[in-house]
């Protein structure tokens, strides 16, 4: 990531209310919130080349999944590009809400596998 749009601190003074009004739990920089089926995280991942770049990184863990202990972001990720507070959590929310439908991941699983 070459600049940054957007100093850390002021996504996480906007997002840290956000994610806990919506059940979200803090610890470091990542959010956890388990929905039965699956655990939803928000991280911020510090650049490992500079201090001021950082990348956003929603996961969706599947919680009854073996191996679950070796995904360090979750079994489905991505990675948002850095914009508006506001832009980067509806990004997130919408992720979520895509990597957690059944139906749109077994639609998805059967597309990578070209089922039919």
């Amino acid at each position: 990531m070459s600049d940054t749009v957007l100093p850390e601190d002021e996504l996480i003074a906007f997002i840290k209310p956000r994610l806990k009004s919506l059940g979200f739990r803090k610890k470091n920089k990542r959010w956890t919130k388990a929905t039965g089926d699956f655990t939803l995280v928000f991280f911020i991942q510090g650049s490992a080349y500079s201090k001021e770049n950082y990348y956003i990184r929603p996961g969706v863990f599947i919680n009854d999944c073996p191996g679950k202990e070796f995904y360090y972001y979750g079994h489905f990720d991505t990675e948002i590009r850095q914009s508006t507070p506001q832009q980067i959590l509806e990004d997130a929310l919408t992720f979520f809400h895509e990597w957690t439908d059944r139906d749109l991941i077994i639609a998805r699983a059967k597309a990578f596998v070209e089922w039919e």
